[in-house]
């Protein structure tokens, strides 16, 4: 991204060294002191509620007892669910000036910066929109490969955060559903997450 800079060091200067291992969430609240991941099911039946006292942010995704979650320097959360094929990852940026980004123009830069990616992969990007889902901005694209001949769609889903030190979370969702009424579910779920369902600690 243009104007930043990683601060992996500045993240985790009070962190363990190194990577926690994958740990798995079935249905039952746990607590992972190494990745410093508390998992918990939400008030709500349908949410788990992933906390982090090491990165300082709250998240929940669609319930699934078979959620498995890691913490590692490229990604504070990466979590995947066979039941739930939602992809779900966070990371860590700081602008040069600590100046307050706005949200739409931020995703317009991501979307700009995949559009590229995507070429270089072969790839197709269609349908990109950048709309507002109540406090808060959404990217949603697709991304169309061809492998030996077939199809393949990728739908995928940004939203970011900033602090008042000027870090900004991206949390990026993706899937490659094809169920049409399976997709259209996890794309409400998708913006329903990004909009009012992560949020850092102050």
């Amino acid at each position: 991204m243009r104007g930043k800079v990683s601060v992996w060091v500045l993240v985790l200067a009070t962190a363990s060294c190194g990577s926690t291992g994958p740990f798995l969430y079935s249905g039952k609240d746990i607590q992972n002191a190494s990745a410093g991941l508390e998992v918990r099911r939400s008030k709500n039946p349908d949410w788990v509620v992933v906390g982090s006292t090491k990165y300082l942010f709250v998240l929940s995704l669609p319930y699934a007892e078979d959620w498995e979650l890691e913490s590692t320097l490229k990604d504070p959360l990466f979590a995947t669910s066979g039941s739930v094929p939602l992809v779900t990852s966070i990371k860590f940026y700081m602008e040069k000036d600590k100046r307050k980004v706005e949200e739409a123009g931020y995703l317009q830069g991501i979307l700009k910066n995949q559009t590229v990616v995507s070429e270089k992969l072969g790839g197709k990007l269609v349908d990109a929109a950048v709309t507002k889902q109540g406090d808060h901005s959404v990217l949603e694209y697709r991304i169309d490969l061809v492998v030996e001949g077939r199809t393949f769609h990728q739908h995928h889903f940004w939203g970011s955060r900033q602090n008042k030190e000027g870090l900004i979370y991206d949390i990026h969702l993706s899937t490659t559903c094809m169920d049409e009424v399976k997709l259209a579910e996890l794309r409400e779920k998708a913006r329903d997450i990004l909009a009012r369902r992560f949020e850092i600690v102050p």
